[in-house]
C-alpha cells in the first residue's frame, strides 16, 4: 500500500488521522508516518483498512453520534 493509498482510504472512511489511528489500534505519530511515506503499512495493517472499508461506515469515536433525546427512565 502507498502513502497515497493509505491516505485515501482513510479520506474514504471519513476519518481524521486521530480517527484513523483509534480505528487501527494505532498512534497519530504511526499514521503520519504511513502517509508521509516513512513508515511501512503491515498486512495486519492493510487487512483492517480493508475490513472497515467492507463495513461501509467510519468507525471510531468519530462516528459516534450523541442521541438527540435521553431515554426515558424506568418507572
Amino acid at each position: 500500500m502507498t502513502p497515497a493509498d493509505f491516505l485515501a482510504a482513510r479520506r474514504a472512511l471519513g476519518l481524521s488521522q486521530v480517527g484513523m489511528a483509534g480505528a487501527l489500534g494505532l498512534s497519530r505519530s504511526s499514521i503520519q508516518a504511513y502517509e508521509s511515506g516513512r513508515g511501512g503499512v503491515s498486512k495486519r495493517t492493510e487487512l483492517a483498512i480493508a475490513t472497515l472499508a467492507q463495513m461501509g461506515q467510519p468507525v471510531g469515536i468519530e462516528s459516534a453520534t450523541p442521541p438527540s433525546s435521553p431515554p426515558p427512565l424506568p418507572s
